[in-house]
């Protein structure tokens, strides 16, 4: 299965793709999707941000630990907004 994780930033849209089935078979190339994919989760946690994952089966769900999300197709990593 396939994850895609997507940061909202002032680039736009940052995407990670996470292939779960080629980390359990240990392919470099997914763990260090996988690992990227967690320091960017870790990042926006840190600073107070939001991460909601979507599926088919559970609609949209407020994600609040990294290996949840890895039940989903997708995950929108949203930083906190400061206005001003």
């Amino acid at each position: 299965m396939k994850v895609t994780f997507r940061q909202l930033s002032k680039r736009g849209d940052d995407v990670t793709i996470v292939d779960t089935d080629k980390v359990a078979t240990n392919d470099p190339a997914a763990l260090a999707a996988i690992k990227a994919a967690r320091e960017i989760f870790a990042e926006v946690a840190a600073r107070s941000g939001s991460a909601y994952g979507i599926s088919a089966e559970r609609g949209t769900v407020r994600v609040m630990e990294f290996p949840s999300a890895l039940e989903y197709d997708t995950v929108i990593l949203i930083p906190r907004v400061v206005g001003g």
